[in-house]
């Protein structure tokens, strides 16, 4: 699954303030609306904007099951990502640049795992890192 945001921090922040000012859902007399379950794990990725190509960063720890990666372009080249080992190969997401933010997300067994930008040439260039899975 391939999303695409922009301001994803900022959206982040007006949730937060939302849920802080209680808008949105919330518990009745009783108590507070119970907490929803754990949708699996997100980590960031994003691109060296400076100097050689690369993604940053180049090594990352994950424990098994859903699995989103951010993968953030600040530079103004294009980039995607994709996933690839033990059998399973993911992505890529849509290109992104200029600050936008693309999302994968797979569900995962223990195991490496190689994250890269799926752009021709670029894991070559450097464009690549290691995810383990515990």
């Amino acid at each position: 699954m391939t999303r695409i945001l922009h301001g994803a921090l900022a959206l982040a922040a007006v949730v937060a303030a939302a849920a802080a000012l209680g808008c949105g859902p919330a518990g009745d007399a009783s108590g507070p609306a119970p907490a929803a379950a754990a949708a699996g794990t997100t980590v960031q990725v994003h691109v060296n904007a400076r100097g050689a190509p690369a993604v940053v960063p180049r090594t990352l720890t994950a424990p098994a099951g859903e699995i989103t990666i951010a993968f953030t372009n600040r530079s103004t080249v294009p980039h995607s990502l994709a996933i690839a080992g033990e059998g399973v190969r993911a992505g890529p997401t849509a290109s992104v640049r200029d600050g936008y933010t693309a999302e994968l997300t797979v569900d995962l067994a223990p195991g490496t795992y190689t994250y890269f930008c799926a752009v021709p040439g670029h894991e070559d260039a450097g464009m690549r890192g290691t995810l383990t899975v515990r």
